[in-house]
């Protein structure tokens, strides 16, 4: 990666691990100074899965298929994935037959109710999902059926939210950039 045109920036990694390393990596190699203290936590959850009638998995992120994998030796089953990077994920994981929607919920759905061989879709994923892939899939036909294996939870950010006192996340004397005029909602 190259460097940047600009001072190097102290930046506030506030994603969960194991995913803000893994930002702060990329972050280092641009040239920044990044802080990792994160906002959520990911608290795995040991639900019973029960796999009767399920004919494929379908799997929203990384955590989902880190929490299936360690709650059940399960890998024969087709995943469906949200991305390459949770297809990446199941793959390392011992799934043999994973496809990647390779972008959002609704390019997951448009996927599995293309491809999906028959039988329940287990959605394994968060306590809280960003998206209602079950709606989405159910209205198209396809048996659900819900596997709550995480949960995203407050971690404590104390040495993040220390940085934000004025002028410590600059990593120089340089003005940093200035905030866009309105935060995304």
């Amino acid at each position: 990666m190259d460097r940047p045109a600009h001072a190097p920036l102290r930046l506030w990694v506030t994603r969960a691990r194991p995913g803000a390393e893994a930002t702060a990596e990329r972050l280092t190699a641009m040239g920044h100074h990044p802080l990792v203290s994160p906002l959520l936590a990911v608290r795995r959850l040991k639900p019973r899965l029960d796999l009767t009638g399920v004919g494929g998995v379908a799997f929203t992120s990384r955590n989902g298929v880190a929490a299936f994998a360690a709650l059940d030796p399960e890998r024969a089953l087709p995943v469906f994935t949200v991305g390459d990077a949770t297809a990446e994920s199941a793959r390392e994981a011992g799934f043999r037959h994973v496809r990647s929607a390779s972008g959002d919920v609704t390019a997951l759905a448009d996927l599995i109710i293309a491809q999906h061989g028959g039988g329940a879709v287990l959605i394994a994923g968060a306590r809280e999902p960003a998206g209602d892939l079950p709606g989405a899939l159910t209205t198209a036909g396809v048996q659900t059926r819900a596997a709550v294996l995480y949960a995203a939870v407050t971690a404590p950010g104390g040495r993040g939210l220390a940085a934000l006192k004025p002028a410590s996340l600059r990593a120089s004397s340089s003005t940093p950039p200035a905030p866009p005029a309105a935060w995304p909602t």
